[in-house]
């Protein structure tokens, strides 16, 4: 299902304020080629470990000597940017000092007599160090495992960011064994229980504007909606909105081959404990409806037939006990905890993997007037029109409701600022 609306009074473009690179060669040397911007988007993505800018640039010779940037400054990579733009509700975005962004791409180049055009891809500066081997992980954690992540994010990463964790119920102690510092803070996503959460697990972690966050799946799902959004047929806007939708996209769709595979009616467990030897084949069972619902109402269910005949799980997990891994503590004290499980697998592995598959069970991307104060990991509530032949319109009641922001991209060009959401959650119905 999709839908389109446009109105030009509505598309006020926002203004990109500075766009500076510093140049790596000649030490101090700076050009600001916000004037020659044609194409700039920003992107955050809850999947995705920093935040990126893709800007497109017709640069007719900014410089002292009429050069263009990438010949002024002699550009190859690496060199700093600092941004700041606003759109035109007064929400300005600064990425400057700790915060600048850092060249990772320059491409499509094409020079004329005049000017020269290209495009830079902007990433944090986080996401290059990590290619760095001076930022591989060797180092033992302990504990409670969203410190753990914050301590990585600093001291190997050397993040000035602000940072912000969930506190998780379970423990986990490991090595880092010469792991990138993203990819290591991210398997550790996966292994982390909220205090909050019930028969779930999972955790993402990823960049927005704010800073770097490791939240809880079922912690973003308990936060209050920022905003909320309408897409009609009128003109005005209706009491109680903050926005209209310009375009949706809806993505509602029931893949039963894809759950079963995934294990989203119902999951098990086996275990094999290396200490006892014994491998338990009905270590857990969790059903979809164990978990909490997340955004609207009804979760995917399996016909009660199928049920009775054949059982509910269609996916089996198995995983070795770490029994008696990293125990911490004197010599004493892990002689008494060796045979521990390190990190309990009868509640985390399987609930982790339902959840993230579930999470994008409905999927609907919209597209509004720009605005910058969204974030990805916020909540907000959307209604869309019922098919109906009725004159009035109603939201319908299966895709309109709360959902979570997984990604978004601001754009600006020289006559609009929209922003784009795709918003996802785990379950149908307007709650």
């Amino acid at each position: 299902m999709s839908s389109v609306v446009t109105s030009n009074s509505i598309l006020t473009s926002g203004d990109i304020i500075k766009c500076e690179i510093t140049s790596n060669r000649d030490e101090g040397k700076k050009m600001d080629i916000s004037a020659g911007i044609v194409m700039f988007n920003y992107y955050e993505s809850i999947l995705d470990s920093t935040v990126r800018f893709t800007i497109t640039v017709m640069d007719t010779g900014q410089g002292e000597e009429g050069n263009t940037a990438i010949s002024g400054l002699q550009l190859n990579g690496f060199e700093k940017v600092e941004l700041v733009f606003e759109d035109n509700q007064d929400n300005k975005l600064k990425f400057e000092g700790d915060n600048a962004m850092w060249i990772a791409e320059i491409r499509n180049v094409s020079s004329h007599t005049e000017r020269a055009t290209y495009t830079l891809d902007l990433v944090s500066k986080e996401f290059l160090a990590n290619e760095l081997c001076g930022t591989e992980v060797y180092a033992r954690y302990d504990g409670e495992i969203s410190e753990s992540v914050g301590n990585i994010l600093s001291e190997f990463l050397k993040s000035q960011k602000e940072y912000e964790g969930d506190t998780t119920k379970n423990k986990y102690n490991f090595m880092g064994q010469g792991k990138k510092p993203i990819k290591l803070m991210t398997e550790v996503a996966r292994l982390s229980v909220s205090e909050e959460a019930s028969e779930s697990a999972g955790y993402f972690f990823y960049e927005n504007y704010d800073g770097f966050r490791f939240k809880a799946i079922d912690v973003l799902f308990k936060q209050e909606p920022l905003k909320s959004f309408v897409y009609n047929s009128s003109t005005s806007l209706p009491e109680g909105y903050d926005a209209k939708i310009l375009e949706y996209n809806s993505k509602g769709t029931i893949n039963v081959k894809k759950n079963l595979l995934t294990g989203t009616y119902g999951s098990k467990m086996e275990t094999y404990n290396p200490f006892t030897d014994i491998f338990d084949t009905a270590a857990k069972v969790v059903e979809n409806v164990a978990q909490e619902v997340l955004g609207g109402k009804d979760l995917p269910l399996m016909s009660e037939e199928f049920i009775r005949d054949y059982g509910l799980e269609s996916r089996r997990f198995f995983r070795r006990l770490d029994i008696g891994e990293l125990p911490d503590g004197d010599v004493d004290e892990q002689v008494e905890r060796a045979t521990d499980e390190n990190i309990s697998a009868k509640d985390v592995f399987m609930q982790s993997a339902m959840r993230y598959n579930k999470l994008f069970t409905v999927v609907v991307t919209i597209k509004i007037p720009g605005d910058l104060s969204l974030r990805i990991g916020e909540l907000i509530k959307i209604d869309l029109p019922s098919q109906t032949t009725e004159k009035t319109e109603r939201p319908d009641k299966e895709l309109s409701g709360t959902y979570m922001i997984s990604d978004v991209c601001h754009h600006l060009s020289s006559d609009s600022c929209l922003t784009k959401m795709r918003l996802v959650r785990d379950s149908f119905g307007r709650n």
